[in-house]
């Protein structure tokens, strides 16, 4: 590791801040993301907003480095937007500027923060309380850092977004 490279681990989670100014997030030592590739973070929430007429109510499962929740922000049609994070640290993290562009992502008024397991919030949601859903944990469904993650991509987490998303409403 180079003198302008520096790593903060807590637990499983590490941030890598790297020499060549991009920002990796590891969990459990497994690649998650960085700040060079943000492309699919970005168009899962661009892709997911269009194919809603009126997407007021937003629930984004997983912060990562904050790109779903910043591409979602950028829609002007979006009211209010949930963040269900299971890492506090990640969170704070955000908030405190350790990674940088967390604060003022943070500080938007439409943005309600939840620590906890999102497939929990999910089942525990009114029905029809959000008009899109976007699962980002973890790598997806093919590509688990937590095994247990697995179970929110099947039947009966995904029934429990359904019933969260309001008719005409998308999860993705």
């Amino acid at each position: 590791m180079s003198g302008t490279e520096s790593v903060i681990v807590d637990g499983g989670l590490a941030l890598r801040h790297r020499a060549d100014g991009h920002l990796e997030l590891r969990a459990n030592g497994i690649f998650v993301m960085d700040t060079r590739e943000t492309s699919t973070e970005k168009a899962l929430a661009t892709h997911a907003l269009e194919l809603h007429p009126a997407p007021k109510h937003v629930l984004i499962g997983g912060l990562g480095l904050g790109f779903t929740l910043e591409a979602v922000l950028t829609d002007p049609r979006v009211e209010a937007v949930t963040v269900v994070e299971i890492e506090p640290r990640l969170v704070e993290w955000m908030r405190t500027g350790r990674i940088p562009h967390g604060p003022d992502l943070l500080r938007d008024e439409r943005v309600h923060i939840e620590v906890a397991d999102v497939a929990v919030v999910l089942r525990e949601s009114r029905p029809e309380a959000y008009d899109v859903v976007l699962l980002d944990v973890d790598n997806g469904p093919g590509y688990l850092v937590h095994d247990a993650n697995g179970a929110l991509y099947e039947a009966p987490a995904l029934a429990d977004a359904r019933r969260a998303t309001a008719a005409g409403g998308t999860v993705v």
